[in-house]
């Protein structure tokens, strides 16, 4: 218990007009059984009730810092917020994603288990409320992730501040526009020779799309985001398939 009181860590978060989902997430980051020394949000440009929210949380917790970036896309919301924390180490999470009560406990027992550890991935839940979703998930998960788990990702994940500015921080666009920052970021992890471990039991609750509007929409950015950062074979790989499947059931 000594430990884990003496790991000191902050969440870095982009957020952009949240206010359906919000309220819900903070009340679990602020009763997670592991409490984080700062949560960072940084704010690009909400036109809607996201920052009123949290400035009201504000008033009663002083964990919670509100900043705003320059760039406007999701990857200059991770890099603002994280480049503001005052932790030695840094979680990662979206406001879509909601974090089981003991999320971040789990994932700092690792860094009391090991002392040398430079990242640690948990694992996302694709939440299947009705038959969209389910089959959505299905087809995001694929055959081979019997366990329904995403199991690397930016929205459940641990990394050492030193090892984020190591890699080059998260790609940004200069127009807000998305940029696959996540899976690109999640690459240059790879080709470096970190000491990782993997903690599936520390997972998140992803929010999926649970209609054709929204899932038309998510497919939409995917597109663009992979056709400007140069991923578009992996569209041919197996998304455009998946998604087509997904309309025609």
């Amino acid at each position: 218990m000594k430990d884990l009181i003496e790991i000191k860590i902050s969440i870095a978060i982009p957020v952009y007009n949240e206010e359906g989902v919000l309220r819900n997430f903070l009340d679990r980051l602020l009763t997670q059984t592991k409490k984080p020394e700062e949560i960072i949000f940084c704010d690009g440009g909400s036109s809607d009730s996201t920052l009123s929210i949290l400035k009201e949380y504000q008033n009663t917790n002083s964990s919670i810092k509100l900043i705003k970036r320059e760039g406007q896309c999701r990857g200059a919301g991770r890099n603002a917020a994280i480049e503001s924390s005052e932790s030695d180490f840094v979680a990662l999470i979206d406001v879509g994603n909601l974090p089981e009560i003991n999320w971040l406990e789990l994932l700092v027992e690792e860094i009391i288990l090991n002392r040398e550890i430079e990242v640690i991935y948990g694992a996302a839940y694709p939440e299947q409320s009705n038959a969209i979703t389910k089959c959505f998930s299905s087809f995001i998960l694929g055959k081979t992730k019997h366990n329904q788990m995403i199991e690397r990702s930016v929205a459940s994940m641990v990394i050492k501040k030193e090892i984020w500015k190591k890699v080059g921080k998260f790609p940004e666009s200069k127009d807000g526009s998305y940029v696959v920052e996540d899976l690109r970021f999640l690459n240059k992890l790879d080709e470096e020779n970190l000491k990782t471990a993997n903690k599936q039991s520390a997972f998140t609750r992803w929010n999926v799309p649970k209609n054709y509007k929204d899932i038309y929409k998510r497919f939409y950015n995917l597109t663009l985001g992979a056709n400007r950062s140069g991923y578009s074979k992996m569209l041919v790989g197996g998304v455009i398939r998946n998604y087509s499947l997904c309309f025609l059931i």
